[in-house]
């Protein structure tokens, strides 16, 4: 046992564990307080839809932060190649996460159904709002491996104390008028999310102008996608076809009006793919 070296870690990893107790109380409050007063069956839509979005960020998110930490530490004093990087991995994460995200919010009538059958019914209007509160979320991700490479966990837990004081007031005011609600206050909190990762950027001298050029181009074109689906849904009854076949349809037109508006506004994202893929085959 080493005293002094417990002395000198002490602040980061009291960080470090602060910031998880808030992660873990921040990521269950809803549920709790949904099961405390609407009952298992409540719960078990709400829960069914936090799970399925959840997965965008478990299984997308969460291994990316894991690469991007040590990456980024060994950057940590050339910021000109930081900063390059961490722009070229918030366009990439920004560009897969937001159409899934969104995606699974504008074909929630149709996946529902598919995934869990009539019963479930309840949860279409819950997953619209916790898919866009994913994309939202998860496309700001690469900013926790950033404040952790410059060693600022403590700036990393304030930000982290203040969203949950955030989501859990939103929750508060939204809980008397039922989980859609409680759901639409999520998404409303995870607005805090983009303010939190200006910050991150600020450590390595980028501002608002990389916020908009890295998150804008994704946004845009999802949302093209979601009002693409929605007229489609309207003027072309896809209710001829089996439920499977409405939504395969569905997701094969959202793919291609996301992949064609991200190509109008934001072209560069393409030098991206290129260069990920380069890489992929360089590994081979």
């Amino acid at each position: 046992f080493d005293s002094n070296y417990l002395r000198s870690t002490w602040k980061t990893n009291s960080g470090y564990f602060a910031g998880g107790l808030l992660f873990y109380a921040n990521s269950n409050l809803d549920l709790l307080l949904i099961g405390r007063s609407f009952g298992a069956t409540s719960l078990g839509h709400y829960q069914n839809a936090r799970s399925l979005t959840d997965e965008v960020r478990n299984r997308m998110a969460i291994p990316l932060q894991r690469v991007l930490f040590p990456a980024f530490s060994t950057l940590q004093d050339e910021t000109v190649r930081l900063q390059a990087s961490v722009l070229r991995s918030a366009r990439l994460i920004a560009t897969i996460v937001f159409p899934v995200g969104i995606g699974v919010a504008a074909v929630a009538v149709e996946l529902v159904p598919v995934l869990y059958g009539e019963k479930w019914l309840a949860m279409i209007p819950v997953l619209e709002m916790l898919g866009i509160a994913t994309a939202l979320k998860a496309s700001t991700a690469v900013v926790s491996p950033l404040y952790n490479a410059k060693n600022r966990v403590g700036l990393a837990l304030k930000y982290t104390a203040i969203g949950t004081l955030i989501t859990l007031t939103s929750i508060a005011v939204a809980l008397p008028f039922g989980i859609t609600a409680v759901a639409g206050a999520v998404a409303f909190a995870s607005l805090y999310s983009v303010y939190g990762y200006r910050v991150g950027l600020g450590l390595i001298g980028l501002g608002w102008k990389s916020v908009a050029v890295t998150l804008a181009p994704p946004a845009i074109a999802a949302t093209a996608m979601w009002v693409g689906v929605a007229i489609v849904r309207m003027v072309w009854p896809t209710q001829s076809f089996g439920a499977g076949s409405q939504l395969l349809i569905l997701v094969v037109l959202a793919s291609l009006i996301y992949a064609v508006t991200l190509t109008i506004v934001a072209r560069s994202v393409l030098g991206d793919l290129r260069w990920v893929l380069e890489r992929m085959r360089g590994l081979k």
